[in-house]
């Protein structure tokens, strides 16, 4: 028993050091250029060097609307917007808000008492020119956070503490550690492929406490995210998808970074598949202990059963939730594609459509591999003891 804790302890230790050493070794050579080149010089923009952009917020105290004001524009909005945040927070200013005709979005007709975010120029500690960029949502999302936080609390109590922890940790990975990285030239393969072996102990060693329930569900996890990972970049290469299958990963390319959209597709995928892979392999891991428990001279081979059942159960469930989200998520292009394509052959020969069925499929597989890799662990590690 302790040396099984002492051999837990050890492997997570290696694993979270060297794993997040290992991909500042690595750099992508995807494009010659000097990383970073480019941007808005790339496109032509010309901005003083005494002027600079910056976004704040504010919120419409008054405005004016001119319908049709000429043939490009359905509508221009001169706005008198208060702004409350940076050095300018106080200060009431003119910004413009031009809405051209035809527009994909609507009439994005704003009111008195919108909070909005402003695109501003400032040189000389003032504001030389505002216009406005976008409405303000995040007071929403946080509400909306804290609703599901205080939900969580209240029906998980301890359990959901410790989930709220998993996930701080896990987002702080993601947005201080592996989107840095990546922006900063790091291969994207190895560079997800450790950070979620990172996230994985975090998220079953808090979840599941230090033990070897945890350290059962972390390597049939690692094996089913990985296996994913090594099928969505041997089938991608196969069918040939570019990674540039939407528009944000087009817009990655325009920027000037040296980034490998490919890596990055591939990266996505891995991470993609952490969720429902991590489910199942701790719904098994904890199954084959509370059934070991019960039962301390159960064979190996029936605890093994026992695993697989529970897997069974779980990953009809588990599969279409993998292929659900990736539909939903594309849903309103793939209306389009279909309408205006020559039928389902043609359909999904769309690289966007490509990619989505190599990521569901690949996630797929790697939930489906994870099930006998977590229940052998649990059979040979319990029934050993």
């Amino acid at each position: 028993m302790k040396s099984l804790n002492r051999l837990f302890f050890i492997v997570v230790v290696i694993m979270l050091v060297g794993l997040l050493a290992m991909p500042g070794l690595a750099v992508d050579d995807f494009s010659g250029d000097e990383p970073g080149a480019g941007g808005a010089e790339q496109f032509g923009q010309q901005v003083a060097p005494d002027v600079e952009e910056e976004y704040l917020r504010g919120r419409i105290v008054d405005l004016t609307t001119e319908e049709n004001p000429d043939e490009y524009l359905s509508l221009r909005q001169m706005l008198e917007v208060e702004v409350t945040s940076g050095e300018f927070s106080g200060e009431v200013i003119t910004a413009e808000h031009a809405v051209m005709e035809n527009n994909i979005y609507g009439d994005e007709r704003l009111e008195e008492g919108k909070r909005i975010i402003l695109q501003a120029y400032t040189g000389d500690g003032e504001i030389v020119e505002a216009y406005f960029h976008d409405l303000a949502r995040e007071r929403g999302l946080i509400y909306l956070g804290i609703i599901t936080l205080l939900v969580l609390i209240v029906v998980a109590r301890k359990q959901g503490l410790k989930t709220i922890i998993t996930l701080i940790l896990t987002l702080g990975l993601i947005f201080f550690y592996l989107i840095p990285a990546l922006a900063e030239g790091a291969a994207p393969i190895p560079t997800a492929v450790a950070s979620s072996i990172v996230m994985i102990i975090i998220i079953h060693g808090i979840i599941g406490g230090w033990r070897l329930k945890s350290l059962i569900a972390i390597l049939g996890t690692v094996t089913g995210v990985l296996l994913a990972g090594l099928l969505a970049y041997g089938f991608g290469q196969l069918v040939n998808l570019t990674g540039l299958n939407n528009e944000e990963a087009r817009l990655l390319i325009g920027t000037g970074l040296d980034l490998n959209p490919k890596g990055i597709l591939f990266a996505g995928i891995i991470i993609g598949s952490l969720g429902a892979v991590t489910d199942v392999a701790m719904s098994i891991a904890s199954f084959a202990e509370n059934t070991w428990k019960n039962d301390r001279e159960i064979s190996a081979r029936k605890l093994y059963n026992i695993g697989i059942a529970t897997g069974k159960d779980i990953i009809g469930t588990m599969a279409n939730t993998l292929i659900l989200a990736y539909v939903g998520s594309s849903l309103a292009l793939l209306i389009l594609f279909y309408h205006f394509s020559g039928g389902w052959i043609d359909l999904i020969n769309f690289d966007l459509v490509a990619t989505e069925i190599v990521r569901g499929l690949a996630g797929t597989a790697g939930l489906i591999v994870t099930i006998p890799v977590t229940a052998l662990l649990a059979s040979f590690f319990y029934t050993s003891r």
